[in-house]
C-alpha cells in the first residue's frame, strides 16, 4: 500500500490518501505554498513537495503548479507529530490517531 499522509498546519487536520496521485489532486500547488502542507509517506517518512512548474500569480488569478514528493531526510517522522494532529480524515482502520500510532510502530 502506498498511502500518502498529509498534515494541514492552518487546521492541525491530518487527511490520509491512497496514493500519491490522489494527495496531489488534492492538495493544489497553491494551497502547498501559502497554507504549508507536511507530507509522508506510508511508513512515516518525510515527504517534501517539489515543483516541476511554478505557481503562477496575476493582477486577478492564480495558477497551481505541478509538484510531486521526494524523500525529505531532514523532515521529521509523522510519529513524532502525532501530539499536533487534531483530526484524521481517512478511510478505516487508518481514521484514528491511534490506529495511525499502531500502523506507524510497524515500520520503527
Amino acid at each position: 500500500m502506498s498511502m500518502i499522509f498529509v498534515f494541514n498546519n492552518d487546521d492541525k487536520g491530518l487527511d490520509v490518501y491512497p496514493s500519491e496521485k490522489e494527495a496531489i489532486d488534492a492538495c493544489e500547488g497553491i494551497d502547498v505554498v501559502e497554507s504549508p502542507c507536511d507530507f509522508w509517506n506510508n511508513e512515516g517518512l518525510s515527504l517534501k513537495a517539489v515543483f516541476t512548474r511554478p505557481n503562477e500569480k496575476g493582477s486577478f488569478s492564480v495558477v497551481s503548479g505541478s509538484y510531486h514528493l521526494e524523500s525529505n531526510p531532514e523532515g521529521e517522522p509523522l510519529i513524532n507529530r502525532l501530539s499536533q494532529i487534531s483530526t484524521v480524515e481517512g478511510k478505516s482502520p487508518l481514521n484514528t490517531i491511534e490506529a495511525l500510532r499502531q500502523h506507524l510502530t510497524m515500520f520503527i
